[in-house]
């Protein structure tokens, strides 16, 4: 693994991104901040210290529901067994359209195969 590299923004005097791992390979990890309204907070009923954690399972089934992303990639951006990504998923409800539409096509070719 190679280390971390700082990239430094000029403009804030900190470092912006991230980088780590295989040069082939560039993955960036980048915080952020965002304000969010109490009622927000209270309509959904979080912790502040759980925010972090539900707005990136958030992102993350969003991506993975327009196909930006791999299931294998959810398991690795949320630290999940394949199992334990299933499950995420399925409970985000975070189903792609061609995943829905290509099960509709093996169910329907199953029960003309069982209709025979």
């Amino acid at each position: 693994m190679y280390p971390a590299v700082n990239a430094p923004d000029k403009r804030l005097d900190k470092p912006a991104l991230v980088w780590h791992g295989n040069p082939a390979i560039t993955v960036m990890d980048a915080t952020i901040e965002i304000s969010l309204p109490d009622m927000l907070i209270k309509a959904i009923g979080a912790d502040a210290a759980d925010l972090p954690r539900r707005a990136l399972e958030s992102l993350v089934s969003d991506a993975y529901r327009s196909g930006k992303i791999s299931h294998a990639q959810v398991g690795e951006m949320l630290g999940l067994s394949r199992w334990k990504t299933d499950a995420f998923l399925k409970q985000a409800q975070a189903f792609r359209a061609c995943e829905t539409e290509e099960f509709a096509g093996d169910l329907m070719a199953l029960r003309k195969l069982a209709a025979k």
